[in-house]
């Protein structure tokens, strides 16, 4: 019976394999070295945190933690989404890095233009129905929208209401104030009660009829008979825009 032959293996091999080896444990030691260097290094931990001057309001003490941690390992994204949830009054939250030791917080502030009475409380929303605040006296200088109906509904900060009305609401807020020629008056309240006749008082006291469905184009001729100089308002009850020509009532 003829013996098996016994694997040879050549020593050009065996020292191929063995400087392999060296290699990859001087890589893994110099990637170790530069590991501990820039995670322990007292050069990258975080030292200033810049804030936009329009988010004052955020509390410093939410920030403070981020203060002498290694800025590599800041998880921002985790961080960014705990402000965001803590603060419902900004948008666009960004956290950036500024290497070796500084972070830069920026957002765009939620600027509020409507509120809606729900319960015994008043939601403050921003201009896409965002709820930004709940209080429980209203704000004079906000529009406040009426005839809506909230059944044991609790509005989420930071969310939006995804009201029908409320949104048809906002849209009248909002296409009022890119209006340019009616930049001297405000809205003081919009009832969405009757969507095909929706009752909008003016801060002169003036009433506006209009259709959820004519927005744009009634809210343009609104601007256009306000400005009509020969128009006496103090003898105006309303104006009626739903149809083709304007309906001016008297008092």
């Amino acid at each position: 019976m003829a013996r098996k032959k016994k694997l040879q293996i050549q020593p050009s091999v065996i020292k191929f394999v063995l400087f392999i080896v060296l290699i990859l444990g001087v890589c893994f030691g110099v990637y170790k070295g530069i590991s501990a260097l820039l995670t322990k290094s007292e050069y990258f931990k975080v030292k200033t945190i810049v804030i936009d001057p329009s988010l004052q309001f955020i509390n410093m003490d939410d920030l403070v933690r981020l203060k002498g941690k290694n800025i590599f390992l800041i998880d921002l994204k985790a961080f960014e989404g705990k402000l965001n949830k803590k603060y419902p009054q900004v948008s666009h939250l960004k956290l950036v890095k500024h290497f070796p030791d500084q972070i830069t917080i920026a957002a765009k502030k939620r600027l509020p233009v409507a509120q809606v009475n729900i319960d015994d409380n008043f939601c403050v929303l921003d201009s896409n129905g965002v709820a930004l605040e709940t209080t429980k006296k209203a704000d004079n200088k906000v529009t406040l929208i009426l005839g809506t109906k909230f059944n044991k509904f609790v509005p989420v900060l930071g969310l939006p209401l995804n009201s029908e009305s409320v949104n048809i609401a906002l849209n009248i807020v909002n296409v009022f104030k890119a209006q340019k020629e009616l930049s001297t008056y405000s809205i003081e309240s919009v009832n969405v009660a009757d969507l095909s006749k929706i009752k909008i008082i003016l801060n002169n006291g003036l009433e506006v009829l209009v259709d959820k469905d004519k927005v744009p184009k009634n809210i343009r001729v609104l601007a256009l008979v306000l400005s009509q100089r020969q128009i006496d308002f103090k003898q105006v009850k309303y104006l009626d825009l739903r149809f083709k020509e304007p309906i001016i009532g008297k008092k």
